[in-house]
């Protein structure tokens, strides 16, 4: 387990940012009542799930599925589950438009035209599709032919951090260079009956949006200060994401907030000091409400006063766990109330590692 943090000081500023999600949504009532039917739990697993839904945290979410008519396509009553192919077209269908009304809203903010972007760097574990949401954004918005484009894939809830990442390293070899990074997840995709632990979790969490932020070395705007990484020690059995033939499939052990309670303070302190910074200095956290007990075990290891984290519960509330684009709506937030710099971006995906990023 080391420091992970990235010392060198390179301009990066968050120039734009923009968000996008689906007008369907699922409330909990409706959660509890129509996916154990279409998943075909039966009365014992229908009310376990039901009672998941109540502890969840979360009251809404969006879903790219959701009809007019509350249902959800791709999952018919008594019907077979879609297979991985059918869930793999959906995506093509409608991930792009998400991603597209994201960048566009941090290309407006930015003041910046399309064919200013000279690198783009897409974010997304729910699908894949070559070419894809890249050519999308290319023909859609106007960006340059000779655009050079980095893909991180299936990292998880933390890909947006690591996407900060690249895009910093761009601007450290490319000091001109203009960055969009989208991220785009369509977690509702994946819904599965499977015996596998967290799958139910992930069917009473999980939801779909976008979010996109135009960097460049300028400023003025949130500079990207430092990421960092660690790997919890001893615990890749404790999360995973994979392919099936029945969609991405999760496995989520209910030890992961414990993992995280007992490791993830000191690499924090260490990590923080090698910025010149404590805990006690951090403005605002952008913390991914993996869930409630995720949440309560960051806060109590942190030591952080109750309202730290009420933006994290609050979206964990209205939108559900969005995965990788979370942490930017989360940012968002933070600067919408205006809160005081520097802000604690983290989250926490399959490894099990702890991703972090500073913003000044």
């Amino acid at each position: 387990m080391g420091r992970g943090c990235d010392s060198v000081s390179v301009a990066a500023h968050i120039r734009g940012l923009g968000t996008a999600l689906p007008r369907g949504e699922i409330d909990a009532a409706t959660t509890g009542r129509l996916l154990p039917e279409l998943l075909g739990l039966d009365a014992r697993e229908s009310r376990a799930f039901a009672s998941l839904v109540q502890r969840s945290g979360v009251e809404r979410r969006r879903s790219v599925l959701v009809g007019e008519d509350g249902q959800l396509a791709l999952y018919a009553r008594g019907a077979a589950e879609p297979g991985t192919a059918q869930r793999m077209a959906a995506w093509r269908e409608l991930a792009p438009p998400l991603a597209i009304e994201a960048a566009r809203g941090a290309l407006l903010e930015a003041g910046w035209r399309g064919e200013d972007v000279t690198d783009l760097v897409l974010v997304s574990c729910t699908g894949f599709a070559a070419p894809g949401v890249d050519l999308a954004l290319i023909e859609t918005l106007g960006l340059p032919s000779t655009l050079e484009r980095t893909h991180v894939g299936f990292m998880g809830c933390h890909g947006a951090v690591n996407g900060l990442r690249v895009a910093r390293g761009l601007l450290a070899a490319k000091p001109h260079a203009r960055v969009l990074l989208v991220a785009v997840e369509l977690c509702t995709l994946h819904l599965t009956r499977s015996e596998r632990t967290g799958q139910t979790v992930a069917s009473a969490l999980f939801s779909d949006g976008s979010a996109a932020l135009a960097i460049d070395a300028e400023g003025p705007g949130l500079r990207i200060a430092a990421t960092g990484s660690m790997l919890v020690p001893h615990t890749a059995d404790l999360m995973g994401w994979d392919v099936g033939d029945r969609g991405f499939g999760m496995t989520l052990s209910p030890n992961v907030p414990g993992a995280i309670e007992d490791h993830l303070r000191p690499w924090i302190d260490s990590w923080l000091e090698s910025s010149g910074l404590s805990l006690a200095d951090v403005g605002g956290f952008a913390v991914h409400p993996g869930g409630t007990r995720v949440l309560d075990s960051v806060e109590r290891c942190l030591e952080l006063p109750p309202h730290a984290l009420s933006p994290s519960r609050a979206l964990l509330r209205d939108l559900g766990n969005l995965s990788s684009p979370t942490v930017l709506f989360l940012t968002r937030e933070l600067l919408a109330q205006d809160a005081p710099r520097p802000y604690l971006l983290l989250a926490f995906g399959p490894g099990l590692f702890a991703e972090a990023a500073l913003l000044r």
